[in-house]
């Protein structure tokens, strides 16, 4: 009986100890512990891998949208926009077409573009279709507002032979004008005829 209670005096006397261990492995187990390098690691790239996706989605959205936008703005017809009516039937002073300035500015650009060129049958035609294309745009860039300019140019080859041309307009003598010019080098000439028609709501509808 004496052995059992030095043995439980014994028990009573460690069991302060014992239970502060006990104690602190608890506690040392219940405390987090610190993530690892490796851990942090996979964690941003998994974050980096999530917000590159998400950053994908939000530009294919955009261009998703952006493109049904085109489409649709592209399917929907404008109305045609229809001008009121100025009722001009003539032109405004100071704009009228002036044959005298056109004279000379198609004689330059004829003596521009022939100057050197020699007669060929088979560019010539070509030449001539040019030309015409090239006064007509010209004249437009001089700014004679509401008239409607025709272009005509004919080329031949110099030799004995003699060469008329003549034209005829059914037009208004007030405010119609037309232009006549000719040139030759040692080897072609060239005849450009210019008509400018000035355009009248009151005769051809609307402008």
């Amino acid at each position: 009986q004496d052995g059992n209670t030095d043995e439980a005096t014994e028990i009573f006397q460690q069991w302060p100890k014992r239970r502060m261990s006990i104690i602190s492995k608890s506690s040392t187990q219940d405390e987090p512990k610190a993530p690892s390098k490796e851990s942090l690691n996979r964690r941003r790239s998994t974050f980096k891998g999530v917000a590159s996706s998400i950053a994908s989605m939000l530009s294919m959205k955009k261009l998703y949208t952006k493109r049904r936008s085109s489409v649709v703005a592209s399917d929907i017809q404008r109305p045609k926009v229809r001008m009121e009516n100025t009722y001009k039937t003539k032109p405004d002073d100071g704009k009228e077409f002036k044959s005298t300035a056109v004279d000379n500015f198609v004689y330059e650009l004829l003596e521009k573009v022939l100057n050197n060129e020699k007669y060929n049958s088979a560019n010539c035609s070509r030449l001539a279709c040019d030309l015409s294309v090239l006064i007509k745009n010209r004249i437009k860039d001089l700014n004679f507002p509401r008239y409607k300019i025709i272009c005509q140019v004919i080329i031949g080859q110099m030799g004995e032979q003699g060469m008329e041309t003549a034209s005829r307009c059914l037009w208004d003598t007030a405010t119609d004008r037309c232009s006549t010019v000719s040139y030759k080098n040692n080897s072609l000439w060239a005849v450009a005829t210019v008509h400018a028609v000035y355009y009248c709501h009151m005769l051809y509808g609307q402008f």
